[in-house]
């Protein structure tokens, strides 16, 4: 369950990131 929710935070940034460039 804890690998789920990091990876869902971590494909958060990657959103946010991809957004900024």
């Amino acid at each position: 369950m804890e690998k789920f929710i990091f990876a869902f935070i971590i494909g958060g940034l990657i959103c946010v990131i991809g957004q900024l460039i």
